[in-house]
């Protein structure tokens, strides 16, 4: 007899996966060449008549032998009997170790030390272990692995498999790492700010991270801010010019320096008043002003008299000649720094010739008050009859033919100095 024994077709060169499974059902047949069996005889202790047999294969190194017989002619023979060696494996599991503990994200240029772990592996049976990407570094065949990954995301992948002959698969596990940079700030503000008076007006303070991914930002504020990826920004009132600040809170690496933004100048919108104490000027004098301020202010006033500016300084009050007779509208501006020119109320000013007319003078008395009636003026003198006692440009000093004139009543002809021509009496007293 001439017998052979074959494998079934998961049995692959002698070799079978298990895959994850611990043990598999495969099915053994016998060709016969030459002879006639009527049983055969297992190594497994089985002996069937039909030439199969189904075995539960488990993993490991297995020998399978079957011998015929036809009860006959001698079993004893070699080619009565076939040998089948078979080589079992599972897939290896790989894992690795202590990657609960392990930190991450990381800090730019810590390490990260990886070690592989493999189980099930079949007795003395030799592993292969493989690092990718090849920025790890890693040594051939090494079981850990220590490098400084990059900034970003960087997946390792360990990959092992039986070193001689292979039955199962590759086996790999990932990891993935976060690597964070240091942070850094940007801070951005308006360069001034006009504020009203109640601080209304707010500015709106971005901070920009242009490295690292911080948790949040701290103000000089005070207000701390979670960072979520975007610019972070702020609203703030400020009364008075102000350089604002700030850092970022990172629990991965260290807290960012503290930045600072350009100073933001600050003017505020106030008030402004202008008073006189002179709404009626006597022609040829001068006006009074002064202005009145809700916020402490010693910077440049412009003074503007209908429409035209007639003075400017660092002064709150103005003394302004009015030469010509009427009405004149006054107003005043203040530097508003950054707010626009502040504008005050507008007043009006009356210029006329307001000298009173006395009804009595005495020039007799020989007091130099009131003995010269209308001093500086134009006038006309008559007597009771309308004839002329008197014309001069300087007013009249009660006088007739170089002598005083008799005390009474005398008619007047008065040119004012804003061009009125008045008419009246004037008593010439003695006493």
């Amino acid at each position: 007899m001439k017998i052979k024994l074959n494998a079934s077709a998961d049995i692959v060169d002698n070799k079978l996966c298990l895959g994850n499974a611990t043990s598999m059902p495969e099915i053994f047949t016998v060709s016969v060449e030459r002879g006639n069996p009527v049983r055969y005889e297992w190594s497994t202790g089985d002996v069937t008549a039909e030439p199969s047999l189904q075995i539960e294969l488990m993993k490991g190194d297995t020998t399978l032998t079957v011998t015929a017989n036809d009860d006959i002619c001698s079993s004893a023979t070699a080619d009565a009997s076939s040998s089948l060696d078979v080589k079992v494996r599972e897939n290896l599991a790989v894992e690795l170790k202590d990657i609960d503990a392990q930190k991450n994200p990381l800090c730019i240029n810590e390490a990260l030390t990886l070690t592989g772990v493999v189980s099930k592996v079949y007795g003395n049976d030799a592993v292969n272990y493989t690092w990718t990407p090849a920025e790890t570094g890693a040594a051939d065949n090494a079981k850990s692995v220590t490098f400084k990954p990059k900034v970003g995301a960087t997946k390792v992948t360990l990959t092992v498999v039986e070193a001689n002959e292979p039955v199962c698969p590759v086996q790999s596990v990932d990891y993935t790492i976060n690597v964070q940079d240091s942070v850094r700030l940007q801070l951005d503000a308006p360069a001034s700010l006009c504020q009203e008076e109640n601080a209304s007006e707010e500015i709106t303070l971005t901070a920009t991270v242009t490295q690292g991914v911080p948790q949040s930002i701290v103000w000089s504020t005070g207000k701390t801010v979670a960072y979520e990826g975007h610019p972070v920004q702020i609203t703030h009132n400020p009364t008075k010019t102000t350089t604002y600040s700030a850092y970022a809170v990172d629990k991965v690496c260290a807290n960012s320096t503290v930045v600072s933004t350009h100073p933001v100048e600050v003017s505020t919108h106030f008030v402004l008043n202008i008073e006189t104490t002179t709404p009626q000027v006597q022609l040829g004098d001068s006006a009074r002003f002064v202005a009145v301020t809700s916020q402490p202010y010693n910077h440049e006033y412009v003074w503007v008299v209908d429409g035209v500016e007639v003075a400017n300084g660092d002064f709150a009050s103005l003394a302004h000649e009015m030469p010509e007779k009427g009405e004149y509208s006054i107003i005043a501006y203040a530097n508003g720094g950054y707010c626009d020119a502040i504008a005050s109320n507008i007043i009006s000013v009356e210029v006329a010739d307001f000298y009173q007319v006395p009804t009595a003078f005495t020039p007799y008395n020989g007091n130099p008050k009131n003995n010269i009636f209308m001093k500086g003026y134009k006038v006309e003198i008559f007597n009771r009859y309308q004839q002329v006692v008197f014309t001069g440009s300087d007013g009249w000093n009660g006088e007739y033919e170089g002598k005083l004139a008799d005390p009474g009543t005398y008619f007047y002809k008065l040119w004012k100095k804003d061009g009125r021509v008045l008419k009246g009496t004037i008593e010439l007293v003695k006493f």
